[in-house]
């Protein structure tokens, strides 16, 4: 004779429910408005410039090298032909945060608003 299952998966239900209703849920500290990712976040045009960086801080804007102090007024010159400029960073991994901060600080002071990171797509 086997027992009878009805009555303890009524309460396991009713338990079930109970918690359900009596829980609170977390509420985010913050109210936060996430952007949405478009379905082809990098642009496609032809006016999007690369600019490239590589270990030893030499930076390289459409195979053009120069120094990172004449970043800003390169981009302005870029900016001032093209309003709606685009930039595709290429950075290498081995360089440091510090200097990715100090060139976007100058893309951001050239008010350039359109900025896409490239990277490489993992092989699994």
């Amino acid at each position: 004779m086997s027992p009878n299952l009805a009555p303890l998966i009524d309460v396991i239900f009713i338990l079930l429910v109970f918690f359900m209703i009596t829980s609170e849920f977390q509420k985010p500290a913050l109210s936060l408005e996430l952007p949405v990712a478009e379905e082809n976040p990098v642009p496609k045009e032809d006016g999007s410039l690369v600019l490239s960086l590589d270990s030893s801080r030499r930076i390289a804007l459409d195979g053009q090298i120069f120094p990172v102090d004449k970043l800003y007024q390169i981009l302005v010159q870029k900016k001032s032909e093209q309003p709606t400029l685009s930039l595709i960073l290429a950075i290498d991994k081995d360089l440091t945060f510090d200097s990715v901060l100090e060139v976007l600080a100058e893309i951001e002071k050239a008010e350039v608003s359109h900025v896409y990171f490239q990277h490489e797509t993992p092989n699994f």
